[in-house]
């Protein structure tokens, strides 16, 4: 016998005019006639350049593991 499976609930719920995704049911900000929220991450260029170079970073240190093979540990 099998257990019953439940459909995963929905996170979020859709804006009753534009239907874009939103945490509660409702209209959003921007059918109201209010502003957008705006995030305050990522931004400014400093934080994107930082970012870029995190990623790049953690790219070669893959790349660098997948060539020396599974049993070799880099260290910084």
């Amino acid at each position: 016998m099998q257990a019953l499976v439940r459909p995963a609930a929905a996170r979020y719920s859709e804006c009753a005019k534009c239907h874009d995704p939103m945490a509660q049911p409702g209209i959003c900000r921007l059918c109201v006639g209010l502003d957008t929220r705006t995030l305050g991450v990522g931004r400014s260029e400093a934080a994107a350049r930082v970012g870029a170079a995190r990623v790049r970073d953690a790219m070669r240190a893959a790349k660098a593991a997948l060539q020396l093979g599974p049993d070799v540990v880099v260290a910084r």
